[in-house]
Formats: structure tokens, C-alpha cells, sequence
């Protein structure tokens, strides 16, 4: 059964190319915006364990030098002095990496399961 997520992968990074066509007036707030509603999409139409999925965000994001907070890590990117575009630019990768790593646990889980 496939699970969607290298389409969903292709289409973030879409949107890491042309961010400019995803994002309103507050670029960041907006990519946070888009970011939510195509998880809640994602989880919506797949089996995809929505927590596993948080966390391995969470995992991606320390790995990458953020520190893990109930705020968004967008806050901290500015304060170190990140644009708009690295921040976006941050958010995506997290985003993408984060996908690729559920991939490879769905792959793992259905193959454990089918022994």
C-alpha cells in the first residue's frame, strides 16, 4: 500500500523553489500557515501517524542546531539573525527531511509487519 509521501516530498520541494507563490504579505507566518494545513492534509489522507510525524520533526529540528520549544522555531531563526527567505528556506528543509525520515519508518513498520 503506498503511503503519498514521495508526492507530498516532491511537492514541498516545489515550494522550496518558487516559495514566492505560497506566501502572502508575512512570508513566515505564511509558510507556517501552509506548512500546517498540508500536514493536516497529509494526516487527513494517509494512515500517517500524526505524533510519529511531530516527532520526527522535532528530532530534524534539534539535529539542525534549533533548539525544541512549545514556540514556533521561526523566533529563534530571527533572533540569530535569519531573513525571511533563510527562514523559509530552514522551515522546508526541516519539513522535507522530516517526510523522508516517515518514509523510511513506514517502509520499516510494513515490513515488520508482513514477517
Amino acid at each position: 500500500m503506498p503511503t503519498g509521501i514521495p508526492e507530498m516530498i516532491r511537492t514541498l520541494e516545489f515550494v522550496k523553489e518558487k516559495p514566492h507563490m505560497f506566501v502572502a504579505d508575512n512570508p513566515v507566518t505564511s509558510m507556517e500557515c501552509f506548512l500546517f494545513g498540508f500536514r493536516s492534509g497529509c494526516y487527513a489522507n494517509t494512515d500517517i501517524n500524526s505524533l510519529k510525524h511531530k516527532n520526527t520533526i522535532d528530532e530534524v529540528t534539534i539535529e539542525r542546531g534549533w533548539h525544541f520549544s512549545p514556540v514556533p522555531v521561526s523566533i529563534e531563526m530571527r533572533k540569530r539573525g535569519l531573513s525571511d527567505e533563510e527562514i523559509i528556506e530552514e522551515l522546508l528543509t526541516i519539513e522535507i527531511e522530516a517526510w523522508r525520515r516517515m518514509e523510511s519508518l513506514v517502509v520499516k513498520e510494513r515490513e515488520e509487519c508482513s514477517k
